[in-house]
């Protein structure tokens, strides 16, 4: 009895063809919901569009995505992910004083203006939602991967 096998090497071809295009489809896919997710908590912090204009998607030669804020168009995002404690002019611990006029003014929430001398600068809490979108790509990522999976062993693609 003599057994011969041919066909090998086209099989582990296609193969690999198939598991590389699922891949590059899961991750992209990733990519979109990560910016997406980016784009939404971000939007929270947003007033006049500056930090979603400034995100930014790029395909590397490897294959993987880069997602991160242009700091050319927002250089303000690093103070969302790291927060600021109090902070205003040395001279006046932690205060704001207005440069040119004799009050400071703004549209308090009940759509008024309020004036004042001077205001105490409070900071900014820390809100990294870079760090928590890098947590959430594996894991989207994975699903994407198992629901690929799912659908070639379903035979769809």
């Amino acid at each position: 009895m003599r057994i011969e096998t041919t066909g090998i090497e086209e099989v582990r071809a296609t193969m690999q063809r198939i598991g590389t295009t699922l891949s590059a489809k899961a991750l992209a896919t990733t990519a979109i919901e990560v910016e997406d997710y980016i784009i939404k908590e971000a939007g929270k912090h947003e007033k006049q569009g500056t930090l979603n204009r400034s995100i930014d998607k790029k395909l590397l030669s490897d294959g993987g995505w880069l997602i991160g804020h242009d700091e050319q168009i927002a250089p303000h995002a690093a103070f969302f992910m790291t927060g600021t404690g109090l902070h205003g002019p040395k001279h006046a611990k932690f205060a704001i004083f207005p440069k040119n006029k004799k009050a400071l003014r703004w549209v308090s929430p009940n759509s008024k203006f309020a004036f004042a001398k001077h205001v105490m600068n409070p900071g900014m809490k820390q809100d990294n939602w870079i760090a928590r979108a890098a947590t959430l790509a594996p894991q989207v990522f994975a699903q994407h991967i198992s629901a690929a999976l799912a659908n070639l062993q379903q035979g769809q693609t």
